[in-house]
């Protein structure tokens, strides 16, 4: 991300200097130096790095309370995209976003298949979206559950957002487009495993996160903590608004 201003040459370029990216950047946050040293709850969040580089490096005023990120769909871009798709706008429908299933960020394909079958028993359509990266774990959620409805051929973006945006609950990974569906402001279930949520996830108020135990003195490698009973229970606590 870093190279393309760079390449377009662009005089001035605010970032944090990761993957050795001095010369590339030339002007850091403030503040930057604490985000590589420090740990635990005084780790600086990914959101307020992205808040540092907005504010153009300088260091906020005492008390200032950031913004979360807002997105929002027209009503008439989602009328049209229901329309194109045949969608029943009483339907309940889960958004599912998996990455893919060799990613460590992803969660077992077997526990996403089952959460997945328990909610078409009860009625309600399952959406697969996302892109080229999920689209071999969609082809094992639809060979298992051929209800499921896949769309991570999507070409356009705007038609991933009225995915996200007609959708009852989201359950995802962490990735970019969790931070989309936090932003469109829906019911949001996420799992997190050895990226830590309070680092890199959304900071909007509906995302509810499941993450793994802690285990001492290992480190949480995968998401495999997480078990489909917390998840449905998530789910079912997201789509009532409790």
């Amino acid at each position: 991300a870093a190279l393309v201003p760079w390449l377009a040459g662009i005089p001035e370029r605010i970032g944090y200097p990761r993957e050795f990216q001095f010369g590339i950047i030339n002007r850091l946050p403030a503040g930057w130096l604490k985000s590589f040293v420090a740990f635990g709850p005084r780790k600086t969040r990914l959101y307020e790095q992205v808040c540092a580089i907005a504010m153009l490096g300088e260091k906020p005023v005492d008390g200032m309370r950031l913004p979360a990120p807002q997105m929002a769909v027209s009503a008439e871009a989602l009328s049209d995209w229901r329309a194109r798709h045949g969608i029943d706008p009483v339907r309940p429908a889960l958004a599912l976003y998996t990455s893919a299933f060799t990613n460590f960020r992803s969660w077992p394909a077997e526990r996403f298949i089952s959460v997945a079958k328990d909610h078409v028993r009860r009625g309600w359509s399952v959406w697969l979206i996302g892109g080229p990266r999920e689209r071999e774990a969609a082809a094992q959620i639809r060979a298992a559950l051929p209800e499921a409805v896949d769309f991570t051929s999507t070409p356009q973006l705007t038609d991933a957002m009225c995915q996200i945006a007609a959708s009852t609950v989201f359950l995802g990974v962490d990735g970019g487009l969790c931070h989309a569906a936090a932003a469109l402001g829906g019911p949001c279930v996420l799992i997190f495993g050895s990226n830590r949520s309070y680092e890199t996830g959304p900071v909007n108020d509906q995302v509810r996160y499941l993450e793994p135990p802690i285990s001492t003195p290992s480190w949480v490698l995968d998401t495999r903590g997480v078990s489909e009973e917390r998840v449905l229970a998530a789910l079912a606590d997201a789509a009532s608004g409790k």
